[in-house]
């Protein structure tokens, strides 16, 4: 079996799990988790993983801001 779904984490520690990105929160981000699983897994109960993301895997995306000065209006 292939599927795949977001955790969505916050400071806290996993706030959601979906099967969509969506919208987030506030501090909050998205990490997406691919799956694939043997189908004799299915016939054992009790399946452990564990699962490390290092900072090197952190993906920022780029946003632009631009500030521009306004003159009062009179």
């Amino acid at each position: 079996m292939k599927d795949s779904c977001y955790i969505v984490l916050s400071e806290y520690g996993i706030e959601r799990m979906t099967k969509r990105q969506g919208s987030l929160k506030r501090n909050e981000v998205a990490v997406k988790v691919n799956l694939s699983i043997a189908d004799s897994v299915f016939a054992e109960p009790a399946i452990s993983a564990a699962i490390v993301i290092p900072a090197s895997a952190v993906i920022h995306p780029d946003i632009e801001v631009t500030v521009e000065d306004q003159e009062p209006s009179a």
